[in-house]
């Protein structure tokens, strides 16, 4: 899922905030190899091999954030990464790097050979910011991170990763000598080949980005789309439009396709959308050709504007017969006005009395805060809802403080799920079930509910780990298998508009 505005990486679920989910996307990094000096002659080098393949997440969109930060309670500022040492030259040679076809998950084995196939392209001189001192640096943030990894990581086994063979491994290529682009893409390797598809590792840059976008204080110049791609079809498709963005007044609707962007394919290729054709200067403009599902393509020009990075709640009312039905969008649980924005939304609702019942929608929702969670959980229940679990088996009691907004705890509910619901959005609704509050209809869930606990490192960097697990009060839980809803309707978002919505109709008849 991506915004029409540069993505960062963020986690599914934490304890505090600070995107993703993220289906991930491939970064191709450049491997460096480096010269020794030789004794007596200043001008002779001798290239040592060194490969780097990288992986980086996009949050999808999916924007979580955790709960609680190790070093405090309440989001804080991020610190602010160190200055970089003036840059020198190396002789280099660049290498292609080309992923093997259809990537498997890495593996401990995988890892310890090499993610890609390598081609050498060519020999020249470049420029790499590498120092003692940024090396002494790197040194210090990955023991960190291994040392949290090793102590703190949910599973003990790493999910088969062998994760001594990777320190001794990382160590090695960082002590070659490495600039901090090439270093925070190994960090992001290291994590991502633990391989729960949650915990992730963030730059100093993506860090102050994350937490901006948690505080509701970022913005972008663009025309204020939220996308995915439909990778079978080869097209990307809007997930939600902004209120008030040149593309609500385009007339762009969710659940639309996006075929084109500047003449341009919206899909470059299944793992990359051309959104950032969408963003420029302020004023500027920007050809788009959609379509409604089952419609005629049309082409739009839009004026792009500053937008807020900011996810709305949606809501309405729903007149089915003589009753009055709510529905409410929660399209995260990211940012720490959602809460608020719930809040309001039901008071909404409720202004002309009792509701019939209530929809709320959590297909879009791929997870975030702890805090945000709970909050919204108060709406409609309260008391012990279920527990976090540490590797070391320490247990912590989810209690939910009841708030009410009308009839909002009484009132019968139907909670909307899909395969993009994930992490805390996964426990929101299986909360609600097994409090007997709610019935689930749509698709299975993604079945990843670790909670990620935020580390913070002196360059300003952090790291998102899994560890705990979530389950309910009778004990269980479905990481790794999803929850399956009371009633299935598995037809796509991009399949339907609002206006057809099969999974709404369902909801309204099953009332």
């Amino acid at each position: 899922m991506e915004q029409d505005r540069p993505p960062s990486s963020v986690p599914g679920q934490a304890e505090t905030p600070p995107a993703p989910n993220r289906k991930l996307p491939l970064i191709v990094a450049v491997g460096v190899v480096f010269a020794c000096l030789g004794a007596l002659c200043l001008t002779a080098f001798a290239a040592l091999g060194l490969l780097n393949g990288f992986l980086a997440r996009s949050t999808s969109v999916v924007r979580v954030t955790p709960l609680e930060r190790i070093t405090a309670v309440t989001p804080t500022s991020l610190p602010t990464a160190s200055s970089t040492p003036a840059p020198t030259s190396r002789p280099a040679v660049i290498f292609e790097l080309t992923p093997t076809p259809s990537p498997a998950p890495a593996t401990p084995t995988q890892y310890a050979t090499q993610l890609f196939h390598v081609t050498p392209v060519v020999t020249r001189t470049i420029s790499v910011s590498v120092t003692e001192e940024s090396t002494a640096r790197q040194i210090r943030v990955f023991k960190k991170l291994w040392d949290i990894v090793n102590t703190n990581y949910i599973y003990p086994d790493f999910n088969g990763l062998d994760w001594e063979a990777l320190r001794v491994k990382t160590l090695d290529q960082i002590n070659a000598g490495i600039d901090d682009e090439q270093f925070y893409g190994l960090m992001r390797i290291a994590i991502d080949s633990l391989n729960d598809h949650h915990s992730s590792f963030l730059s100093p840059q993506e860090a102050r980005d994350e937490q901006q976008d948690y505080e509701g204080a970022g913005n972008y110049t663009g025309i204020g789309v939220i996308s995915d791609i439909n990778t079978d079809k080869g097209y990307a498709y809007v997930l939600q439009v902004l209120p008030g963005s040149p593309a609500e007044k385009a007339g762009i609707r969710s659940h639309e396709h996006i075929l084109s962007i500047n003449g341009q394919q919206a899909v470059v290729n299944e793992n990359e959308m051309n959104m950032p054709l969408l963003r420029g200067p302020v004023g500027t403009t920007v050809t788009v050709t959609v379509s409604a599902p089952g419609g005629q393509p049309r082409t739009l020009v839009i004026k792009r504007a500053k937008l807020s990075t900011s996810t709305p709640v949606e809501h309405r009312t729903i007149l089915s017969g003589t009753r009055r039905i709510g529905y409410v969008m929660i399209p995260t649980l990211f940012e720490e006005s959602v809460g608020d924005e719930v809040r309001a939304a039901l008071d909404d609702l409720m202004k002309k009395g009792r509701l019939d019942g209530l929809i709320i929608d959590m297909r879009l929702n791929g997870g975030g805060a702890y805090p945000v969670l709970m909050r919204c959980v108060g709406f409609f229940t309260s008391g012990s809802v279920g527990s976090l679990t540490s590797r070391a088996g320490v247990q912590k009691t989810l209690v939910a403080r009841a708030e009410r907004v009308g009839n909002s705890q009484t009132t019968p509910i139907m909670v909307l799920v899909g395969h993009a619901t994930a992490s805390y959005a996964e426990v929101y609704a299986g909360i609600l079930r097994a409090a007997g509050r709610a019935r689930l209809l749509g698709q299975k869930t993604s079945g990843n509910i670790e909670t990620l606990r935020a580390h913070d490192f002196e360059d300003g960097s952090l790291a998102w780990i899994a560890e705990e697990t979530f389950q309910l009060p009778d004990g269980s839980n479905w990481e790794g298998k999803g929850l399956t809803p009371d009633i299935t309707i598995d037809k796509a978002w991009d399949d339907f508009t609002d206006e057809s919505d099969p999974v709404i109709a369902a909801a309204l008849k099953a009332f």
